[in-house]
């Protein structure tokens, strides 16, 4: 990410893929020019609390190259 915002900011994260979806409020943690920022997310509501977690558990199954 060439200009990620700024630690403390206030953000919006809408992520898509084909088939899920997933939106929440968010401040940006860390950040570094060039690369990408951290976020915390807040409030999440239920149902993309569960999306959010089936892409972490698969992340965490899928197979180091």
């Amino acid at each position: 990410m060439p200009n990620p915002f700024s630690k403390g900011a206030s953000i919006f994260v809408k992520i898509r893929t084909d088939i899920e979806f997933f939106q929440s409020r968010a401040t940006v943690a860390h950040s570094v020019e060039d690369l990408g920022m951290t976020v915390l997310f807040h409030e999440v509501s239920p149902p993309f609390l569960l999306v959010l977690q089936g892409w972490i558990l698969a992340g965490m199954n899928k197979p180091q190259d």
